[in-house]
């Protein structure tokens, strides 16, 4: 849960994020939210953004994508090398 002046930012793991407005007591739903590794909050932008397996994507405040950047990759995770644990 995160809050982000008057909206609520409620993350399930494997469910749809919920953005709760407690001004107006209504809530909306951003469908395809991949639960996030690091949520980032841009502030003065009112945006905020999340990475995901390597993924950044940016959001407005009220759960519209931005941007996926091109669907690039920020980093990869290298496997093991067989027999190392």
């Amino acid at each position: 849960m995160e809050q982000y002046n008057e909206k609520i930012l409620i993350k399930y793991r494997d469910k749809p994020l919920k953005i709760h407005d407690v001004l107006t007591n209504k809530s909306s739903t951003v469908k395809n939210f991949e639960t996030p590794e690091a949520f980032i909050f841009v502030y003065e932008k009112e945006l905020f953004l999340s990475l995901k397996d390597g993924k950044i994507r940016l959001y407005s405040i009220n759960g519209d994508i931005i941007s996926d950047f091109g669907d690039q990759c920020v980093y990869s995770q290298e496997s093991e090398p067989q027999g190392q644990q």
